[in-house]
């Protein structure tokens, strides 16, 4: 269906029609483009990313994480499969496994405001309410607008005053 060149362009012009696909819900599509990505550069993270958004949209989780872990195997410093995973895992109930990706994606971009939020999140679930705070502070620190992470510490101070 499509005339493959095997060439890193061919690969990234069709990660991009995917991410257009992608934008409009047209995911098969996208799904098109992703695949032929890959058969144009099997070792680009890329469409393995992308191709884990789309499943975890269409919430098929198993693939979604073997697209991630497979993205994070070619670019182990990816900071947005790493938060997906840490994201799917807080979803589990996998608290080691969410703390670990989290984690990674901000050692990977430390400016990362989703990330800190979650791991804010995961503090504060677990009743580690001085490292939720800290999270929360540094997210807000980056994102001073954000009404979701003001919403998350004024969650914490609330529950810190109940405990305290």
């Amino acid at each position: 269906r499509y005339r493959l060149g095997l060439n890193p362009e061919d690969a990234r012009a069709h990660c991009q029609k995917a991410q257009a696909h992608l934008a409009l819900g047209q995911s098969q599509e996208a799904y098109q483009h992703l695949m032929a990505a890959i058969q144009s550069e099997p070792g680009y993270d890329e469409p393995h990313y992308f191709l884990g958004l789309l499943f975890r949209s269409k919430d098929q989780l198993a693939r979604a994480r073997e697209q991630f872990e497979e993205t994070i195997r070619l670019n182990p410093r990816h900071y947005k499969a790493h938060g997906n995973l840490g994201l799917m895992a807080m979803q589990q109930g996998d608290t080691p496994g969410a703390e670990l990706h989290l984690k990674a994606a901000l050692d990977s971009n430390p400016r990362d405001t989703l990330a800190l939020d979650a791991l804010g999140l995961l503090y504060l679930s677990h009743d580690k309410l001085d490292l939720a705070e800290e999270q929360f502070q540094s997210a807000l620190r980056l994102e001073p607008e954000s009404t979701e992470i003001k919403a998350h510490l004024d969650q914490l101070r609330r529950k810190k005053r109940g405990v305290q």
